[in-house]
């Protein structure tokens, strides 16, 4: 019996891991096509036309995106996107029943300074779509001595 278990195990482990590689690899193909649009002019209708129900609904009212999006515009034009890194998880998710769920951290160069963005990707029919997207840059610390 034991060696039928591992046979199945092999089997099971043979058939996710390349899943799970080409789905990594295209979550982060995502995010090297979605962010450049959403940073080209800080437009939060980039961000929402991409976003998961479930980040809409985070997202609360309009006026608090385009709050949100005034201070993203503070680091001014992308210059550069780094390499997404990052996993993906398929399983159950509470709520949500199966899902396939990537995280994924990208550095990026904009005009007034360095950025790291954090993404989590939630796939939905077949297709990428943003479940959480912050940005966390000294670019939005006050600026210190200055009176």
């Amino acid at each position: 019996m034991r060696g039928a278990a591992s046979v199945i195990l092999i089997i099971v482990i043979a058939i996710a891991i390349p899943r799970t590689l080409k789905l990594e690899h295209s979550g982060a193909a995502y995010i090297q096509v979605a962010v450049p649009k959403i940073a080209k002019h800080w437009n939060p209708g980039e961000l929402t036309e991409r976003a998961s129900p479930g980040l809409l609904s985070s997202l609360g009212h309009h006026k608090q995106v385009d709050r949100l999006f005034v201070l993203f515009r503070r680091l001014g034009a992308l210059r550069h996107l780094g390499k997404p890194k990052g996993s993906v998880y398929t399983g159950y998710f509470p709520g949500s029943g199966d899902a396939t769920v990537g995280n994924y951290t990208v550095q990026a160069e904009f005009a007034n300074g360095a950025a790291t963005i954090d993404i989590q990707l939630y796939r939905a029919g077949g297709s990428w779509q943003i479940n959480g997207f912050h940005i966390n840059s000294n670019v939005f610390l006050p600026a210190l001595g200055k009176k």
